[in-house]
């Protein structure tokens, strides 16, 4: 389900799909009757702007038997941090969230997770599709083949469409109890994968005097003109997950990757993600909710794109668990 979130706030749309996952036809209310009214949730809908792991990985059995499968819709409240190039437009990209709200007429986003825990070897995919329009920027407007010429100040407005595809396999390096009585427990997760990235950006842009664009373009005086630009690429990916279960409730989880290696003209990239969760039982089901922050910074440099941006912002979300 895909739904226009403009200006509703993440966290509203995310609830309405949490209330699905924790009161859908697979969860039971206390006296084992389904909860009236549900719907099942298999993808999640929110306002944002992005992948990647966002919930604490599936907790199968302790000591590398069994499979467990988290299933996880969330709510990226993402704002912008860093340099925009397309088609000859330079512009600056610094919105938080509540930034972008403010000035966009719409945003829209759906975003979802799934862990997989096959004994020690652990799996996880997460996607995340966000627009935003950013309005009232300034920039500069590049002329010359190469965009090496004379630059022209010139107002912008900039839409973008993001997809984060992610695919990562791992193993468990580490799983084992703490504390006086054995109550607690931690998990060390080594990870490589790749991620997908594809951008659409629009840019209105209305400079101070004629200048021709690198692409031929020619923007005039005082009259807005539209630019579009597509791009795609694939960057691999290396890094550690850790959670620590304090007391079969209350979850911590924090991961950290790097990637891109020039690889498909991804200079460099980075992420770190930090959470909290709290997870019960009902009637053989496990939920859990989360809250967190996340950052994902790109560092993407090809002929008609340069996206060097770091995106930023909370994370809040639920899931279900299910063992096997």
């Amino acid at each position: 389900m895909l739904m226009d979130c403009a200006r509703m706030g993440a966290a509203g749309c995310a609830v309405v799909l949490c209330w699905g996952v924790l009161f859908g036809p697979g969860a039971t209310a206390a006296d084992g009757q389904v909860a009236p009214g549900a719907a099942p949730c298999s993808a999640a809908t929110a306002t944002s702007t992005p992948t990647t792991q966002t919930a604490w990985p599936a907790d199968g059995a302790e000591g590398g038997s069994g499979v467990a499968v988290a299933i996880s819709p969330y709510a990226w409240l993402t704002g912008y941090d860093g340099d925009l190039v397309s088609r000859g437009i330079e512009t600056k990209v610094a919105a938080s969230f509540a930034d972008v709200l403010e000035r966009s007429d719409s945003v829209l986003g759906l975003m979802g997770a799934v862990d997989v825990e096959l004994g020690r070897v652990v799996l996880n995919f997460n996607g995340a599709f966000a627009k935003a329009e950013l309005e009232g920027g300034r920039g500069r407007a590049r002329s010359g083949p190469l965009g090496g010429g004379v630059t022209v100040s010139a107002e912008t407005q900039t839409t973008l469409k993001n997809l984060w595809a992610e695919a990562a396999a791992g193993y468990r390096l580490i799983d084992q109890r703490f504390g006086d009585r054995g109550e607690h427990r931690w998990t060390l997760d080594a990870l490589g994968g790749l991620r997908v990235t594809a951008m659409d950006v629009r840019i209105d842009a209305t400079a101070e005097a004629n200048v021709t664009l690198p692409g031929g373009e020619v923007l005039t005086a005082g009259i807005a003109r539209e630019l579009n630009s597509n791009t795609e690429w694939l960057e691999p990916l290396v890094g550690l997950r850790a959670a620590v279960d304090l007391n079969g409730s209350l979850v911590l989880s924090v991961r950290g990757d790097i990637g891109g290696f020039d690889v498909d003209d991804s200079q460099f990239a980075w992420q770190a993600i930090g959470l909290a969760g709290y997870r019960w039982r009902l009637d053989g089901w496990t939920f859990g909710v989360f809250a967190g922050y996340r950052a994902l910074g790109q560092r993407y440099e090809s002929a008609s794109l340069t996206w060097d941006v770091v995106t930023h912002g909370p994370v809040a979300g639920c899931n279900v668990l299910l063992r096997f």
